[in-house]
């Protein structure tokens, strides 16, 4: 019989760190982990601390499986081989080149929970936009069509955000929306 799989959301290694819990290794269960640890761990003065404590815990990576167009399949792969701290040293080898934003959604997810102004909410789609024409502006075939595609994008993400900046950030109502599908309707989506 296989172990269950716990996954550590980073906020519990923080009160792992805190000393508020103790987790530790275990032979009934793997703690899991995902790259998603990683862009949180790198914006710390100290990632090390947090790498540690999967590492004494001895979580391993779980990571999510993609198909030849990159695209993600809804499987995900235990890599049982590494440690977090190599497993970080790769993530931040692989995105040293890259110029990517890590905060970018930060607004919305501020704004989602009920905090933030409605500034930089407003700002998101200009800023997504120049992300995405910013990380492919190197790619060695033709980007006209996917330039085409992001520009469309922009209007409907404008139109969501109003629509969400016109129901508030009432963080029960924007509970109560999610969960409805009111707050960003399936047309929307398309």
């Amino acid at each position: 019989m296989s172990k269950p799989l716990i996954y550590i959301d980073q906020n519990i290694i923080g009160l792992q760190l805190q000393g508020i819990i103790s987790l530790a290794k275990r032979d009934d269960v793997t703690w899991v982990y995902s790259k998603e640890h990683f862009a949180e761990i790198r914006r710390s003065d100290e990632p090390a601390k947090y790498l540690d404590v999967l590492d004494v815990i001895d979580a391993k990576l779980l990571d999510l499986v993609l198909d030849e167009n990159w695209k993600i399949t809804g499987e995900a792969r235990l890599n049982e081989s590494g440690t977090p701290h190599q497993h970080y040293d790769a993530y931040i080898e692989a995105n040293r080149d890259m110029d990517f934003d890590d905060t970018l959604f930060d607004p919305f997810q501020v704004w989602v929970n009920g905090g933030g102004d409605e500034g930089p909410l407003k700002d998101l789609s200009e800023k997504f936009a120049h992300q995405i024409l910013s990380l492919t502006s190197e790619l060695p075939f033709d980007t006209t069509e996917m330039i085409g595609k992001v520009k469309s994008i922009k209007p409907k993400l404008d139109s969501m955000i109003d629509e969400m900046i016109l129901n508030g950030n009432d963080i029960e109502k924007t509970r109560a929306a999610f969960c409805s599908g009111q707050l960003i309707p399936d047309s929307k989506l398309d």
